[in-house]
């Protein structure tokens, strides 16, 4: 921020490679937490060990993951390169609209008119964000290329939707007996990090040659700080996503510019814009409706669920009844069979015989 706000230069303006090394470390260190968790407080026979081999078609979908996360980083960081900040923050704003776009069709999210107000007013509110900012003039990026650099964020979205879209189904609809459901965050972090590292590394040594001679011990420290707190948070966002939905996550990640921004006016006395005040509020309100709307349908489910258990419980107990009559119908049949095989057989006993001759 504050080499945005023209404090200080850049102590590392390579993306690229700060993603690249954020992402390596951030998979060494989510490496190192699952080594102690197993060493230091699992019971060996029950808990799944860090080096177990992962089927292929899991791993797969792991590196799938991670190879979207790399593009989703490229595409986001290089649309800077033909569109302003401000531009950008209006476009990204629509990732919301991706995300239902991806998770209603694949069965992930079911809308509602509640959800469908709350989509909009979240995507109106970052168009007000970035549309503040663009009135202000703080970004002075060439316009050339504008076309470009819209098709690169879209694609950019495109990738964040796919990837949440295939997270949550990885951690709410795989199967049983898939290696993925005994998996821990930081094992899922440790796989998919070192992907998107590399498709980082790569970029960086395309465009950004000249940035492993502006590592230094304090860009080292800095980046291992950094990626302690993004392995944290990439953690918590997988356990968010498992516990909610991708639609979920996405409306999350449009509420937070709010606390980066209010940090901004109490830490740096920066002004905000009616505009940007307006389009908060929006972006506030759309999120406490998706909220509501949530919490209904959750409700309905679960109230759902309760009758279909009742109503299979009473299912199973009036099927228990019937058998019951037909097992007593049953003893009741076979009892006249039986007691005429008994009366045959006491006629053709000698004691019959000598019941006849005495008669």
């Amino acid at each position: 921020a504050a080499s945005v706000a023209g404090h200080k230069a850049a102590e590392f303006p390579f993306p690229f490679a700060l993603s690249a090394l954020l992402n390596l470390t951030a998979a060494a260190i989510a490496r190192m937490v699952e080594l102690v968790r197993v060493n230091c407080f699992a019971s060996p026979a029950r808990e799944v060990s860090v080096y177990t081999p992962a089927d292929s078609k899991d791993a797969l979908w792991l590196c799938l993951v991670g190879l979207l996360q790399g593009f989703e980083i490229a595409c986001s960081n290089k649309a800077l390169e033909f569109l302003s900040v401000a531009k950008r923050t209006m476009v990204l704003s629509t990732s919301l609209l991706f995300m239902i776009s991806v998770s209603v069709p694949a069965g992930l999210e079911q809308m509602s008119c509640g959800k469908s107000v709350a989509a909009m007013l979240l995507t109106c509110g970052g168009c007000l964000q970035g549309l503040s900012s663009w009135r202000h003039g703080q970004d002075d990026a060439d316009d050339t290329g504008s076309l470009y650099g819209y098709a690169i964020a879209v694609s950019s979205m495109i990738s964040s939707a796919l990837r949440w879209g295939l997270l949550q189904h990885i951690l709410q609809h795989c199967k049983p007996d898939s290696y993925l459901k005994h998996m821990t965050k930081m094992q899922m972090i440790a796989f998919m990090m070192p992907v998107t590292c590399l498709v980082c590394l790569t970029l960086a040594a395309t465009f950004e040659r000249a940035a492993l001679a502006h590592v230094t011990i304090h860009v080292a420290q800095d980046v291992t700080l950094i990626a302690s707190l993004v392995s944290v948070m990439v953690a918590s966002e997988l356990y968010f996503v498992q516990l909610t939905s991708a639609v979920a996550m996405s409306v999350a990640a449009q509420l937070h510019n709010i606390p980066i921004i209010l940090s901004g006016v109490f830490l740096l006395g920066d002004t905000i814009h009616i505009l940007s005040a307006i389009g908060y509020a929006a972006s506030l309100c759309g999120a406490l409706i998706y909220a509501s709307e949530r919490r209904k349908h959750e409700g309905h489910e679960v109230t759902q669920e309760i009758e279909l258990h009742g109503f299979l419980d009473a299912d199973d107990s009036r099927k228990s009844s019937r058998n019951a009559s037909d097992d007593e119908m049953r003893k009741k049949s076979r009892r006249p069979s039986a007691d005429k095989s008994a009366l045959d057989t006491f006629n053709d006993s000698p004691d019959s015989k000598t019941a006849d001759s005495f008669a």
